[in-house]
């Protein structure tokens, strides 16, 4: 890891052979620490096009409602913007598998993959393990074919099909099981 950024905060570091970007926060951040961190953390997503993200989330300091509505309506969108594919959470040993659905990963469930792991390593294996490639059977559809897979009528407009195409990935990427990440492949 190459260390980008350092504050009292948080370090920002880049990972550049699994394209990824981590954000690590600092035992004792503040607060009022929180919004310039990620800032820069966006900033840096931008400018390094990271496909992944890694985010510790054991020291991240405490949220305000309006910093959480800062974060829906800024920085969501700018993630979605950059092509971010996968966010790994670093998080302590009883959250890995616990179905905490607050902030944030309410809203970023929408945006993409969410994985949590229990370290750093383990978050640079998930990286390195499966690249998500798209399978044959949907690079080779028809349109009526995909039509039909997306349960939408012929005379569908380019309008409609892509909105149906958002409706399902977010429904498949919320799933967060084996069988949601299939339909997304």
């Amino acid at each position: 890891m190459k260390e980008l950024f350092s504050s009292n905060a948080c370090v920002i570091s880049e990972i550049s052979n699994i394209n990824a970007v981590c954000l690590e926060w600092k035992e004792n951040s503040k607060s009022e620490e929180y919004k310039p961190s990620v800032n820069k953390f966006n900033e840096t997503i931008a400018e390094k096009k990271a496909e992944v993200l890694i985010i510790t989330r054991k020291n991240t300091p405490d949220v305000s409602d309006a910093d959480i509505k800062w974060f829906d309506k800024t920085i969501v969108s700018s993630l979605k913007k950059a092509g971010v594919r996968k966010i790994i959470f670093v998080v302590n040993s009883d959250e890995v598998h616990g179905k905490n659905n607050s902030f944030p990963y309410d809203t970023l469930s929408t945006v993409c993959k969410l994985d949590r792991v229990e370290d750093i390593d383990k978050a640079k294996e998930l990286c390195n393990s499966k690249k998500q490639e798209v399978s044959s059977e949907i690079l080779n559809m028809t349109k009526g074919e995909a039509l039909k897979y997306m349960d939408l009528p012929s005379d569908s407009t380019v309008f409609a099909i892509d909105d149906k195409f958002w409706q399902l990935s977010k429904r498949y990427r919320s799933m967060n099981t084996p069988e949601g990440e299939a339909k997304l492949a």
